[in-house]
């Protein structure tokens, strides 16, 4: 049996190994090619993975964006469209929990900034501005809530509406002067940095 086992590999062909190496190299490269295309077909999946989640997360944004704005709009309706705010400090507290509401949502980005400042320039009316501790709203609103201190316990809204830069209130303040002046959009511009800024302890 040796015998016939050494007169076989004694006539095996010569190019025997270079058949076998040809062999070698070619499943090689078919697993090269497979692997190739193995990368191509996961790049691809995770290249549609990113465009869908980033597709969901914008039209999330969008659904949160109604939502809370339909959502404020409903309160104020509800809550303060039929009625005088300064009629009672129980109104001014009301109305200034639910602009502390406001500026949460606008803090944490729930709320585009268009419609934040949209929003500032109504929430001005009536809210007390401070410089240097003293209120620059001439309001009775602003007045009831800054003579009653009714913002001690809301610390975002202190931090909204202590300003440093210089604003003119006589022009802001104006009955006269109904559209929006640059001096309105600088002291609303301010204001929304503030809320921006201001971190809950």
């Amino acid at each position: 049996m040796l015998l016939d086992i050494l007169v076989a590999t004694l006539r095996r062909p010569k190019n025997f190994e270079l058949t076998f190496f040809k062999k070698k190299n070619m499943i090689l490269n078919d697993t090269l090619k497979y692997l190739e295309l193995a990368y191509y077909i996961f790049a691809i999946i995770g290249f549609f993975s990113f465009v869908w989640a980033f597709f969901t997360l914008v039209v999330y944004r969008k659904q949160l964006y109604h939502s809370t704005i339909a959502r404020c709009i409903d309160i104020y309706r509800r809550d303060f469209t039929d009625i005088e705010i300064q009629s009672s400090l129980s109104n001014c507290n009301k109305y200034i929990d639910f602009v502390n509401e406001e500026l949460f949502y606008m803090q944490h980005g729930f709320i585009p900034d268009d419609i934040s400042r949209e929003w500032l320039y109504g929430i001005i009316l009536d809210c007390p501005l401070f410089v240097n501790g003293v209120n620059q709203n001439p309001s009775n609103v602003s007045k009831l809530i800054d003579e009653n201190k009714l913002l001690d316990t809301y610390p975002r809204l202190v931090h909204a509406f202590t300003l440093n830069g210089k604003h003119d209130f006589a022009i802001i303040y104006n009955p006269e002067i109904k559209e929006i002046t640059q001096a309105k959009r600088s002291l609303v511009k301010e204001i929304l940095k503030n809320i921006k800024r201001y971190k809950s302890n």
